[in-house]
């Protein structure tokens, strides 16, 4: 029976100087390091209050499997990240998923640091009365996709991290006839820039 509720979360180890490279360039490899861990960490515990999903941690490098584990925990499923490019990352990680009967599978990434318990418990229910759930970020892509299958036409010919992957992505969904909900739209930190933004904006 098909009526597993699957999380997929996508992250890596936050190792100095090969995380938010973006971000350390105006800042420091350290602080972005403490961040991007910070920031994880966060989105960890909110999704620890979710009860009856499955969770399941796709990292980035094969070699950090030990230290993921060792960071976060034994309580969750393990993967490594299978693709090219992030696009065919994230079908390989929903189709690795759904063939586990998982009935209703959502994707977020690991650097939204509004993300909580109440905006992924809603993006779960709203997957009961629609094919596909978007929580779109504030540089036109999106920090979650949920879907109750698999639609691999979702991934293809999209550049990924554009400014215009969530209309993209939008349109593909139009044309397959499939209902969606949009989720509140968050801020994302790449750079510092974003950074000050969120900051000005939670003070």
């Amino acid at each position: 029976m098909r009526n597993k509720s699957s999380l997929i979360v996508f992250l890596r180890y936050p190792e100095k100087g090969k995380v938010k490279t973006r971000l350390a360039a105006t800042t420091s490899e350290e602080f972005a390091q403490q961040w991007y861990r910070k920031c994880v960490d966060k989105i960890m515990s909110e999704i620890d209050k979710i009860p009856n999903i499955e969770t399941n941690i796709f990292y980035s490098d094969r070699k950090e499997k030990e230290k993921v584990i060792k960071w976060l925990g034994n309580k969750f499923i393990y993967h490594h990240q299978e693709g090219t490019d992030l696009g065919e990352k994230m079908q390989n990680a929903f189709f690795n998923v759904f063939s586990h009967n998982s009935g209703k599978v959502i994707i977020i990434g690991t650097d939204i640091p509004d993300l909580n318990q109440n905006i992924l418990t809603n993006a779960f229910e709203l997957l009961d009365k629609n094919d596909i759930v978007l929580g779109p970020s504030v540089d036109g892509g999106y920090y979650l996709l949920g879907m109750n299958r698999l639609h691999n036409s979702l991934f293809e010919g999209i550049e990924f991290s554009t400014s215009t992957v969530l209309s993209e992505t939008i349109s593909k969904i139009d044309k397959l006839g499939l209902t969606f909900s949009i989720l509140p739209k968050l801020q994302d930190i790449d750079i510092e820039d974003d950074l000050i933004k969120w900051q000005n904006k939670v003070n």
